[in-house]
Protein backbone atom coordinates (compact mmCIF):
# COMPACT_ATOMS: atom_id res chain seq x y z
CA UNK A 1 0.00 0.00 0.00
CA UNK A 2 1.31 3.48 -1.08
CA UNK A 3 1.91 5.68 1.59
CA UNK A 4 0.51 9.15 1.71
CA UNK A 5 2.79 11.36 0.12
CA UNK A 6 3.27 8.82 -2.54
CA UNK A 7 -0.71 9.14 -3.50
CA UNK A 8 -0.46 13.12 -2.59
CA UNK A 9 2.43 13.15 -5.58
CA UNK A 10 0.34 10.99 -7.71
CA UNK A 11 -3.10 13.03 -7.54
CA UNK A 12 -0.37 16.38 -8.15
CA UNK A 13 0.86 14.77 -11.07
CA UNK A 14 -2.79 13.35 -12.47
CA UNK A 15 -3.98 17.06 -11.49
CA UNK A 16 -1.44 19.23 -13.69
CA UNK A 17 -2.03 16.36 -16.25
CA UNK A 18 -5.59 17.57 -16.40
CA UNK A 19 -4.95 20.96 -16.71
CA UNK A 20 -2.41 21.19 -18.98
CA UNK A 21 -4.55 18.74 -21.52
CA UNK A 22 -7.79 20.88 -20.81
CA UNK A 23 -5.47 24.34 -21.71
CA UNK A 24 -4.27 22.51 -24.58
CA UNK A 25 -7.38 21.83 -25.36
CA UNK A 26 -8.66 25.59 -25.26
CA UNK A 27 -5.58 26.47 -27.47
CA UNK A 28 -6.15 23.97 -30.04
CA UNK A 29 -9.71 24.99 -30.16
CA UNK A 30 -8.80 28.67 -31.48
CA UNK A 31 -8.71 28.49 -34.73
CA UNK A 32 -5.85 31.19 -36.81
CA UNK A 33 -7.77 33.65 -38.86
CA UNK A 34 -5.34 34.54 -41.36
CA UNK A 35 -7.12 37.85 -42.42
CA UNK A 36 -7.08 39.24 -39.19
CA UNK A 37 -3.09 39.73 -40.61
CA UNK A 38 -3.63 41.27 -43.48
CA UNK A 39 -3.03 45.32 -43.22
CA UNK A 40 -5.64 47.60 -44.74
CA UNK A 41 -5.19 51.46 -44.37
CA UNK A 42 -8.85 52.58 -44.18
CA UNK A 43 -10.16 55.71 -46.20
CA UNK A 44 -10.51 57.24 -49.47
CA UNK A 45 -7.95 56.83 -52.10
CA UNK A 46 -7.40 57.68 -56.04
CA UNK A 47 -7.32 54.15 -56.58
CA UNK A 48 -9.86 52.84 -57.94
CA UNK A 49 -8.57 49.44 -58.71
CA UNK A 50 -9.92 46.40 -57.07
CA UNK A 51 -7.20 44.70 -54.92
CA UNK A 52 -6.70 40.84 -53.86
CA UNK A 53 -5.20 39.92 -50.60
CA UNK A 54 -3.01 37.08 -50.86
CA UNK A 55 -5.16 35.13 -48.54
CA UNK A 56 -7.72 35.55 -51.11
CA UNK A 57 -5.38 34.99 -53.95
CA UNK A 58 -5.24 31.30 -52.29
CA UNK A 59 -8.69 30.83 -53.87
CA UNK A 60 -9.02 28.98 -57.37
CA UNK A 61 -12.05 31.81 -57.84
CA UNK A 62 -9.63 34.58 -57.00
CA UNK A 63 -9.37 35.81 -60.55
CA UNK A 64 -12.59 35.78 -61.32
CA UNK A 65 -13.74 36.90 -57.75
CA UNK A 66 -11.59 40.25 -58.99
CA UNK A 67 -12.82 41.01 -62.38
CA UNK A 68 -16.65 40.51 -60.82
CA UNK A 69 -15.65 43.19 -58.02
CA UNK A 70 -13.97 45.32 -60.46
CA UNK A 71 -16.99 45.55 -62.53
CA UNK A 72 -19.32 45.99 -60.09
CA UNK A 73 -17.58 48.94 -58.70
CA UNK A 74 -16.79 50.50 -61.81
CA UNK A 75 -20.08 50.31 -62.95
CA UNK A 76 -20.87 52.33 -59.75
CA UNK A 77 -18.48 54.58 -59.59
CA UNK A 78 -19.02 55.35 -63.41
CA UNK A 79 -23.04 55.92 -62.98
CA UNK A 80 -23.30 52.64 -65.47
CA UNK A 81 -26.55 51.13 -64.05
CA UNK A 82 -26.73 48.30 -67.35
CA UNK A 83 -23.12 47.65 -66.17
CA UNK A 84 -24.00 46.69 -62.68
CA UNK A 85 -26.89 45.34 -63.49
CA UNK A 86 -24.96 42.54 -65.82
CA UNK A 87 -23.13 41.89 -62.40
CA UNK A 88 -25.74 41.08 -59.88
CA UNK A 89 -28.71 38.54 -59.79
CA UNK A 90 -32.47 39.34 -61.39
CA UNK A 91 -33.27 39.32 -57.52
CA UNK A 92 -30.87 42.43 -56.62
CA UNK A 93 -31.65 44.22 -59.79
CA UNK A 94 -35.30 43.90 -59.82
CA UNK A 95 -34.78 45.37 -56.20
CA UNK A 96 -33.53 48.41 -57.45
CA UNK A 97 -34.45 49.91 -61.32
CA UNK A 98 -32.57 52.52 -63.02
CA UNK A 99 -34.03 55.22 -61.73
CA UNK A 100 -33.65 54.58 -58.00
CA UNK A 101 -30.26 53.33 -58.80
CA UNK A 102 -29.07 55.90 -60.49
CA UNK A 103 -30.59 58.35 -57.70
CA UNK A 104 -29.16 56.41 -54.94
CA UNK A 105 -25.44 56.06 -56.49
CA UNK A 106 -25.36 59.89 -58.04
CA UNK A 107 -22.86 60.66 -55.75
CA UNK A 108 -21.10 57.76 -54.70
CA UNK A 109 -17.13 57.11 -55.52
CA UNK A 110 -15.71 53.89 -54.14
CA UNK A 111 -12.31 53.66 -53.55
CA UNK A 112 -9.41 51.47 -51.76
CA UNK A 113 -11.87 48.71 -52.53
CA UNK A 114 -9.84 44.88 -51.03
CA UNK A 115 -10.81 41.29 -51.60
CA UNK A 116 -10.18 39.88 -48.02
CA UNK A 117 -11.19 36.72 -48.38
CA UNK A 118 -13.25 34.02 -50.26
CA UNK A 119 -14.78 31.38 -48.66
CA UNK A 120 -17.04 28.24 -50.06
CA UNK A 121 -20.52 26.55 -49.75
CA UNK A 122 -21.65 29.55 -50.52
CA UNK A 123 -18.94 31.59 -52.15
CA UNK A 124 -18.86 34.30 -49.93
CA UNK A 125 -16.33 37.33 -50.28
CA UNK A 126 -15.14 39.42 -48.30
CA UNK A 127 -14.31 42.82 -49.27
CA UNK A 128 -13.17 46.32 -47.62
CA UNK A 129 -13.88 49.93 -48.95
CA UNK A 130 -14.51 53.50 -48.73
CA UNK A 131 -17.25 55.15 -50.08
CA UNK A 132 -17.65 58.84 -50.42
CA UNK A 133 -21.19 60.59 -51.20
CA UNK A 134 -23.09 63.18 -50.59
CA UNK A 135 -24.59 63.17 -46.74
CA UNK A 136 -27.91 63.06 -48.01
CA UNK A 137 -27.19 59.71 -49.85
CA UNK A 138 -25.74 58.22 -47.10
CA UNK A 139 -27.15 55.27 -45.47
CA UNK A 140 -29.75 56.47 -42.81
CA UNK A 141 -27.94 54.73 -40.05
CA UNK A 142 -24.45 56.67 -40.51
CA UNK A 143 -25.27 60.19 -42.07
CA UNK A 144 -21.52 60.83 -43.24
CA UNK A 145 -20.07 61.98 -46.44
CA UNK A 146 -17.24 58.82 -46.16
CA UNK A 147 -17.59 55.33 -44.98
CA UNK A 148 -15.43 52.76 -44.40
CA UNK A 149 -17.59 49.33 -45.21
CA UNK A 150 -16.41 46.06 -44.45
CA UNK A 151 -19.21 43.98 -46.06
CA UNK A 152 -19.54 40.11 -46.68
CA UNK A 153 -21.37 39.59 -50.49
CA UNK A 154 -22.87 36.37 -51.78
CA UNK A 155 -21.65 35.08 -54.94
CA UNK A 156 -23.43 32.66 -57.40
CA UNK A 157 -22.56 31.43 -60.47
CA UNK A 158 -25.38 32.53 -63.48
CA UNK A 159 -24.42 31.78 -67.11
CA UNK A 160 -20.69 30.31 -66.31
CA UNK A 161 -20.33 34.05 -64.93
CA UNK A 162 -20.13 35.17 -60.99
CA UNK A 163 -22.82 37.54 -60.21
CA UNK A 164 -23.64 39.08 -56.80
CA UNK A 165 -26.72 37.88 -55.24
CA UNK A 166 -26.91 39.94 -52.18
CA UNK A 167 -25.42 40.06 -48.49
CA UNK A 168 -24.56 38.20 -45.12
CA UNK A 169 -26.66 40.47 -42.81
CA UNK A 170 -24.38 38.55 -40.31
CA UNK A 171 -21.07 40.10 -41.72
CA UNK A 172 -21.56 43.92 -42.16
CA UNK A 173 -20.26 47.26 -40.62
CA UNK A 174 -19.85 50.61 -41.73
CA UNK A 175 -17.46 53.27 -39.75
CA UNK A 176 -17.44 57.22 -40.87
CA UNK A 177 -14.01 57.85 -42.23
CA UNK A 178 -11.91 59.22 -40.08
Amino acid sequence: MADRGTLRLLVAVVAVAAIAAGGAWVVGRQQYDPVATIAYSAGPTADRTVAVSAVAQGHPEAAAVGQLFQQYFDAINDRDYPAWRARVTDDQAHAQDAGHWTAAYATTVDSNVLVMSIEDEPLRVRVKFSSQQSVDLAPSALRSDCINWDLTYLVVERDGQLVISGLDPSAQSMVACS
